[in-house]
């Protein structure tokens, strides 16, 4: 199974820091480490000590939490929209949009630096 949104690029592919090192504050990738959210476009106040970008893993954000917790989907081009699926269906990438969805059931665990389910 290709996995389209993974990466395990040396740089990170819009700010091109390297492995381990703190993205730069206008990178698209980079994720808030107060709240878990895209960097360049969360909500934190700004004074909070965790409102920095991440580092680098090598990987996208949320990736290997979403497959961790099996949270897979696909675009159904019938329907026209992303539908969940399982890790095995053709197209099956991991559903980033499941961890941030509204319902509650993932939250953003500041101190381990990853999301989790409640």
């Amino acid at each position: 199974m290709a996995r389209i949104n993974r990466s395990s690029e040396e740089a990170c592919p819009d700010c091109g820091v390297r492995l381990g090192t703190q993205h730069k504050r206008n990178c698209d990738v980079a994720h808030c480490m107060a709240c878990g959210g895209q960097f360049f476009s969360c909500q934190c106040d700004r004074t909070d000590s965790l409102c920095l970008p991440g580092k680098w893993t090598g990987e996208w954000p949320g990736i290997a939490e979403a497959e961790r917790m099996g949270l897979w989907t696909r675009w159904d081009k019938e329907r026209n929209k992303w539908v969940k699926c399982g890790p095995g269906d053709e197209g099956a990438r991991a559903d980033l949009n499941a961890l941030l969805s509204l319902d509650g059931i993932y939250y953003w665990d500041r101190s381990a630096q990853e999301w989790r389910r409640r």
